[in-house]
């Protein structure tokens, strides 16, 4: 194969596409409105340290592509669990994802 390659002229392109959310329809606003009264109920039933109400949250705007969105839950995170480096990695990702 790599004396095949010796003459031959290689060429081609990367296309860099941008993937966004469809508009949601109102059984998906529904069902992330319903997502957010579930987030704010966990906030008041879990410890004020506990991630797992903006873990939920976040999954669901996940689903839908809500990267934006996501900002804040996962900055939430950050503020609650400063030395968690899962939630880091998870913060770089999604400041990744909603810059798009």
């Amino acid at each position: 194969v790599p004396d095949l390659f010796q003459n031959a002229r290689l060429g081609g392109i990367q296309v860099r596409g941008t993937r966004k959310a469809p508009p949601l329809n109102a059984e998906d606003q529904t069902m992330v409105s319903s997502a957010r009264v579930t987030y704010e109920q966990m906030r008041k039933d879990f410890p004020s340290d506990d991630i797992t109400p903006e873990l939920f949250l976040a999954s669901a705007l996940h689903e839908y592509m809500l990267y934006a969105e996501m900002k804040p839950v996962v900055a939430e995170m950050v503020r609650k669990q400063p030395d968690n480096e899962d939630v880091k990695t998870l913060s770089a990702w999604v400041a990744s994802r909603a810059g798009r």
